[in-house]
């Protein structure tokens, strides 16, 4: 039998996680992302831009991690309390989840770069 309390210990030690793959997230592509952006955007808003990627970054994840739902489509957390293999699988999805939404935002960055970089290409065949 599992207790209140380790329920709600287990869903913010997989919110805690869910920021951890946030940070490694942004760490993993730090470097590549910043020279990227310092070749793109205009100086002015360089700073804007490279604050709101890795703000966007942890916040999009920490979200993704919060989503998950431990209790049951009645509103309980009667299942949870049956066994620790069931709230064991909770943080399980609830990781899970985070994991998603860092690949979909990488993947949502990874189209507006190559969208950028066909303007970029395509501006400067008109000037040759």
């Amino acid at each position: 039998m599992v207790s209140n309390h380790s329920i709600l210990f287990v869903y913010f030690l997989g919110i805690f996680l869910s920021f951890a793959i946030g940070v490694w997230g942004y760490l993993a592509i730090r470097g590549n992302l910043h020279s990227f952006l310092c070749r793109i955007v205009p100086i002015p808003l360089k700073t804007l831009v490279w604050r709101m990627v890795k703000f966007g970054l942890v916040t999009t994840v920490l979200v993704g991690g919060m989503t998950s739902k431990y209790y049951s489509c009645s509103g309980g957390y009667k299942h949870l309390k049956e066994s620790k293999l069931a709230l064991f699988g909770a943080l399980t999805n609830q990781l899970t989840s985070s994991l998603h939404a860092l690949i979909t935002f990488l993947l949502i960055l990874l189209a507006l770069s190559l969208l950028f970089l066909v303007i970029i290409v395509s501006g400067s065949r008109k000037i040759l």
